[in-house]
């Protein structure tokens, strides 16, 4: 017992030695730090409504597509139905202005009344 409480005791002065010389001697080094800013877009849209009454006219609604691009990320938008392009991403938001278009013409004003209800797709390719 007395030989297992004089190793643990020398043991314990030789680790106690070692932790105030670590101190007065530290080891260094050092690391590279690096920050990457990734492109990144973000798009949202207002939805259309055409309110056409057979008979009075052509109808000629717009709406906005908004994109938010990461500061000189460039861009192009495109619809499902066709395309318009875009600038530079200026890390603010970019609004463009879509345009719609029902023409008053004897098909038209053919169809029955009622709600009818599509889905146009905006791409963001950057």
């Amino acid at each position: 017992m007395r030989n297992l409480l004089t190793a643990m005791l020398t043991a314990g002065a030789l680790l106690g030695a070692a932790g105030s010389a670590s101190a007065a001697n530290p080891a260094t080094t050092s690391f590279t730090v690096t920050a990457t800013v990734l492109k990144n877009c973000t798009v949202s849209a207002a939805p259309m409504a055409f309110n056409y009454t057979p008979g009075a006219g052509n109808v000629a609604p717009t709406t906005t597509i908004t994109v938010n691009c990461t500061k000189g990320t460039g861009f192009n938008t495109q619809l499902t139905a066709g395309g318009s392009g875009g600038g530079m991403g200026a890390g603010a938001a970019v609004t463009q202005t879509v345009y719609g278009s029902v023409v008053d013409s004897g098909a038209n004003q053919a169809i029955p009344p009622g709600t009818y209800t599509d889905t146009i797709t905006v791409n963001v390719a950057y």
